[in-house]
């Protein structure tokens, strides 16, 4: 349809609709989400949003600098057996395979040590494997770190591991990485390369801040698709994972997982290979102030059976499915803030969660859905712009009589339809702003309801609107226990 016309169809029936609210310019808006370079503000700004506070950062233990750190030579398979132990044995073949005949591994036994007193002791022992050239640590065996050992990457350090050779580094123990750099060298073209790879598990936990993290990992190859935290384990690590301030470029994915209390904040996810970012089995934590661009997984961020978990302040742009995804049988999850424009797929796909808040989010130009709704127990839908999306700005799907779903102050504008899906469940709207998606405001079996809507708005302006019955009116708060 022609834009001028467009234009005049949307004046003439304006009338019928809710008062505008909030205000959306759409040329300022096309000109922001084409340029690569707008950030979230920029992008929430065109939708008529605004960025909330920046999360603050969690303190940071400090791991202790010390020289006992004792640095040995040992049987490889030994620490792939208890990493077993925890993660299984999913694709260890690929691991072993290149090692090219070689069993051995450098390990850490015991004691705290820098990257620095692990060449020199190298050096003075003879030990192959880890060497220093040209002010570069390039390791050439995998690297382990036992349980009660702890390893500390310092300012300035950059730490090459050689993918001909088989190296990565595992880590039982805690990592502590502060403005390093760490990259995967030397790896074969193509998806069934190895490529070295940083794996924490067991008792193991890393703080990584203000670090760049190049390469690393196999894309799809879970737990060594990159950076990859786990504690699958009876006992939790000594404080949880924080990772802030980082850049990772062309990993196959970072991914932690059986973890409480993460933090995850103001890091860019660059390229990766993979979905750039995935929580999965995750209780209580922060994800907050990211930025993932052209990220080539199913989804930018994917969250798997997480519970009480705030998701803000993200942009997740240009992936190669969706924004993000949410699934799992997952709960209390809180998503605000964020932006998710120009993804393949839909800008945020939520399947399968009992309590749920999706507040002040932009989900523009991505092709399919704005947001895409299924089997949600009990979510409220406010204050978000859907907008320019190719399916439907809000795609309800799977819902029961017995799941609720509030759809309150959005913004539906240009997506090829408003709201879409079926079954719906019981459903709430009022004081959305669909000014911008006339004539194509329902679809599906929404369809049915959009007469009675339309002279519903006309009547009553801001009244609610119930398109099915609900069995109760208990206040969204009280029936989902978000706290």
């Amino acid at each position: 349809m022609p834009r001028r016309f467009a234009l005049l169809l949307l004046i003439c029936l304006a009338p019928l609709a809710v008062e505008a609210r909030p205000v959306w310019d759409a040329a300022r808006a096309e000109t922001v989400l084409d340029d690569p370079r707008s950030d979230l503000g920029a992008a929430l700004a065109a939708m008529g949003l605004a960025a909330g506070a920046p999360v603050p950062t969690p303190g940071v233990a400090t791991l202790p600098v010390a020289r006992a750190g004792v640095l040995e030579t040992g049987d490889l398979q030994i620490a792939l057996t208890q990493l077993a132990i925890h993660e299984g044995t999913n694709n260890q073949i690929r691991v072993m395979r290149a090692q090219s005949g070689a069993g051995d591994a450098m390990i850490l036994r015991a004691g705290n040590a820098t990257l620095r007193d692990l060449a020199r002791q190298a050096a003075t022992a003879g030990l192959p494997g880890l060497a220093v050239v040209d002010g570069v640590h390039v390791l050439t065996r995998p690297l382990v770190v036992w349980q009660g050992a702890g390893l500390r990457i310092e300012p300035g350090d950059r730490l090459e591991m050689q993918a001909g050779s088989g190296a990565f580094l595992v880590s039982f123990g805690p990592v502590d990485i502060a403005g390093a750099e760490i990259a995967a060298t030397g790896f074969a073209p193509g998806a069934e390369a190895f490529r070295p790879f940083v794996l924490i598990s067991g008792q193991g936990t890393l703080q990584a801040r203000d670090s760049v993290f190049t390469a690393l990992g196999m894309a799809d190859l879970k737990p060594f698709d990159g950076l990859f935290l786990s504690n699958q384990g009876l006992f939790p690590p000594a404080y949880p994972p924080i990772l802030t301030g980082n850049r990772f470029v062309d990993l196959g994915g970072v991914s932690l997982r059986g973890l409480a209390d993460v933090s995850v904040t103001a890091n860019r996810f660059d390229t990766a290979r993979g979905t750039a970012l995935s929580l999965i089995e995750v209780r209580g934590g922060v994800v907050a102030d990211n930025i993932v661009e052209a990220a080539a997984g199913g989804a930018s961020l994917s969250l798997t059976t997480v519970d009480a978990l705030l998701v803000r302040g993200n942009l997740l742009r240009g992936g190669a499915g969706n924004g993000l995804t949410l699934d799992g049988i997952s709960g209390r999850v809180e998503l605000s803030g964020n932006a998710a424009i120009g993804n393949a797929g839909s800008g945020m796909a939520l399947l399968r969660t009992q309590c749920l808040r999706v507040a002040g989010n932009g989900s523009a130009d991505n092709g399919a859905s704005g947001l895409r709704l299924s089997r949600i127990g009990a979510a409220q839908l406010s204050g978000n712009a859907l907008v320019l999306n190719a399916q439907a700005g809000l795609l309800l799907r799977d819902q029961t009589p017995e799941n609720r779903i509030e759809i309150s102050g959005n913004l539906f504008a240009r997506n090829r339809t408003g709201l879409s899906g079926g079954p719906l469940g019981s459903v709430l709207l009022t004081d959305n702003d669909l000014t911008q998606q006339l004539p194509r405001l329902f679809h599906g079996e929404f369809a049915q309801y959009q007469s009675r809507f339309l002279t519903a708005a006309q009547q009553q302006g801001d009244a609610l609107f119930r398109i099915t019955a609900l069995a109760d009116d208990i206040p969204f708060p009280a029936l989902c226990d978000m706290e």
